[in-house]
C-alpha cells in the first residue's frame, strides 16, 4: 500500500509541467493573498447563487468571510451584501426566494432583485423581544450592497 502511494506521488509530480515548477516559491505573505470560493447556494427559481469569500487576515490571525449574490445566468456583476456596513454571515435562500442572512445576532430577510432592504425575520429571540415590548419586528432595515468583481471559484 505504501509503495502504491509512493508511486502515485512521483507520478502527479513528474505530470507538472516543467513550466510550473520553475515559478517562484511560495512565502507566507502568499498565503494571506488567497481567497477561498464557497458555501454556494442557488436560488429556489434557480435565478441566483449566494457564495461566500474567506481571506485570511496576518493581523488578527483570523478569518474575514464576505456574502456575496450574483446572477445565475452571469449577466449582472456580482454584489456584496452587507447589513449596517458589516459582513452577514449564513446565507441561506427561503422557500419565498428571499436571501436569509444572519448580522448582528438578527436574521434578515433580504430580495435579491432588491438587495438593499432588508426585514427583520421574526427568530426565537425577536418573538420573545415582540411580545414582552412590543417591537417593531419586521420593519424595513437598510442593507448596504457593493457592487464589485468577486473572485471567480476557479
Amino acid at each position: 500500500m505504501r509503495r502504491i502511494i509512493l508511486s502515485l506521488g512521483v507520478v502527479l509530480l513528474a505530470s507538472v509541467p516543467a513550466s510550473a515548477q520553475s515559478g517562484r516559491q511560495l512565502t507566507l505573505e502568499d498565503y494571506y493573498e488567497v481567497k477561498s470560493v464557497g458555501s454556494p447556494r442557488i436560488s429556489p427559481a434557480g435565478d441566483w447563487v449566494a457564495y461566500t469569500v474567506s481571506r485570511r487576515i496576518e493581523e488578527t490571525n483570523g478569518t474575514a468571510t464576505e456574502s456575496w449574490i450574483v446572477r445565475a445566468d452571469g449577466s449582472a456583476e456580482p454584489v456584496r451584501v452587507q447589513h449596517n456596513g458589516q459582513d452577514v454571515g449564513n446565507p441561506r435562500w427561503a422557500e419565498d426566494g428571499r436571501l436569509r442572512v444572519g448580522s448582528q445576532g438578527a436574521t434578515w430577510l433580504i430580495d435579491p432583485a432588491r438587495p438593499g432592504d432588508a426585514l427583520r425575520s421574526a427568530t426565537k429571540a425577536s418573538r420573545r423581544l415582540a411580545s414582552r415590548a412590543r417591537t417593531d419586528v419586521g420593519s424595513p432595515s437598510r442593507a448596504t450592497c457593493l457592487r464589485a468583481s468577486a473572485p471567480s471559484p476557479s
